[in-house]
């Protein structure tokens, strides 16, 4: 799953830029910074982390 905090452009125009964006899992991944979901191809730009979280916290972030 990703988030980031700042959308930079979404060529499909559900989202604005410097809106927030969680994906859903991904089913692959391509070339460095591209994470594929069932739907979308994502392009991630800088270095991002990789973050550990609970199942707490990714219920809040799934809205369940």
């Amino acid at each position: 799953m990703v988030y980031a905090s700042s959308v930079v452009l979404d060529s499909r125009g559900r989202y604005q830029p410097g809106d927030w964006v969680r994906s859903s899992f991904h089913t692959s991944h391509g070339p460095p910074g591209f994470f594929i979901t069932k739907n979308t191809v994502y392009l991630l730009l800088g270095m991002g982390k990789r973050q550990v979280i609970t199942m707490a916290d990714l219920n809040a972030l799934t809205g369940q």
